[in-house]
């Protein structure tokens, strides 16, 4: 087993309060992870905390084949090792194949498993057998008590420095107003999708079961995947407010929008309720133009988020007691080319890690509580 790696897993699971992993999602070019990498740090010191530094030089489970993917395995360890050795901090990136494992463990400090590949087996033991530290995140699908079988794979293989990472739960959480794509002609439509992330606090308990530290993912459990595959109202306002062209249009659907929903409220059982406002043709040639153009310019269709609910998430799990925080982070999130809506600002980076610090010092999260069933009596 490789002793640097184990010097450094001994380091962060005895973090105070709390080790961070944090980055742009990907590489988007070697200058602006490196300007990433120097103002986190910059922060990081300055609060005391044990940084990570996370990007990803291959975003391989995309919504779309028209997403922006990153610079590739080659150029991106030259990227991150050039990271490494500038800041003198650790490296945290993913895999996505067991043939991918030995070349990235030459530069990252840690390997990155990612949700939907949990469980596969192969890809976990070669990210194990090269003797780095191994961070699985928890597939959205899976309950936390499968987590103790995926890094169980790890010790099996030889590898004793494994964490585990909580990242949602999804399936039927969700109830939209949606504008969709799939009826002839763009309408707004009630329909109900179940494409939301929901973080069950009790998993940071139950999946220490695992017997290893666990992170918080408080940016990607706030993703809503796949959500501009049906353009949200939230989506619309956006473009509108962004493209002048729309402006009075947008006036007259508006309030089309607002008088049907207001009918809704008033008669929520009412299957002759106006469910359904059409958009004019000329808005739709307009929005489908607009949307288009975002997608090639913003690097194709991609997940929606709540990024206004990550200090929630945050404050959650450090209360609970989780041994690491992992965060993406953006000096423009409105145009990161991969899961803007939930990349915090790095303008507030400092003002949030502030916070979860006095929250995880007035903590005992990580103590278990102990609980007396023994009779009271006065």
């Amino acid at each position: 087993m490789d002793s640097s790696s184990t010097r450094l897993f001994n380091q962060l699971k005895t973090s105070e309060p709390f080790f961070l992993m944090a980055g742009p999602n990907v590489i988007e070019s070697e200058d602006h992870v490196m300007r990433m990498a120097n103002h986190i740090k910059a922060i990081t010191s300055n609060l005391g905390l044990q940084l990570v530094c996370k990007s990803s030089f291959d975003k391989a489970n995309r919504t779309s084949s028209k997403s922006f993917r990153g610079p590739g395995l080659v150029e991106g360890l030259k990227i991150l090792e050039k990271v490494k050795v500038a800041y003198d901090i650790p490296i945290v990136t993913d895999v996505h194949e067991s043939i991918q494992c030995e070349a990235v463990g030459r530069v990252a400090d840690i390997i990155q498993i990612p949700a939907f590949l949990c469980r596969q087996t192969d890809l976990l033991v070669a990210a194990a057998k090269t003797g780095k530290i191994v961070n699985i995140k928890k597939g959205q699908f899976c309950a936390p008590s499968v987590m103790a079988n995926s890094a169980e794979k790890i010790r099996l293989a030889g590898n004793e420095n494994v964490m585990v990472c909580e990242r949602g739960t999804m399936f039927g959480y969700s109830f939209w107003v949606v504008v969709s794509p799939h009826f002839h002609g763009l309408l707004w439509s009630w329909i109900c999708v179940a494409d939301d992330l929901i973080v069950d606090p009790r998993n940071f308990e139950w999946m220490r079961e695992a017997s290893c530290p666990v992170v918080a993912d408080v940016t990607h459990s706030l993703q809503q995947p796949a959500r501009s595959k049906v353009w949200i109202i939230s989506d619309i306002i956006d473009m509108c407010d962004r493209f002048d062209a729309f402006e009075a249009h947008w006036n007259e659907m508006r309030i089309r929008f607002l008088e049907a929903s207001l009918e809704l409220e008033r008669n929520p059982g009412d299957v002759n309720a106006p469910n359904q406002i059409h958009i004019a043709e000329q808005d739709e040639i307009a929005l489908t133009a607009e949307f288009e153009k975002l997608q090639l310019e913003g690097g194709g269709v991609a997940s929606g988020g709540l990024r206004e609910l990550i200090p929630c998430i945050a404050r959650t799990a450090v209360a609970v007691g989780v041994e690491g925080i992992f965060m993406e982070v953006h000096d423009d999130p409105l145009r990161a080319p991969v899961d803007g809506p939930t990349q915090w600002p790095l303008r507030h980076l400092e003002e949030l890690l502030e916070e979860l610090i006095a929250i995880a010092s007035v903590s005992k999260g990580k103590q278990s509580f102990k609980i007396d069933l023994t009779p009271f009596r006065d």
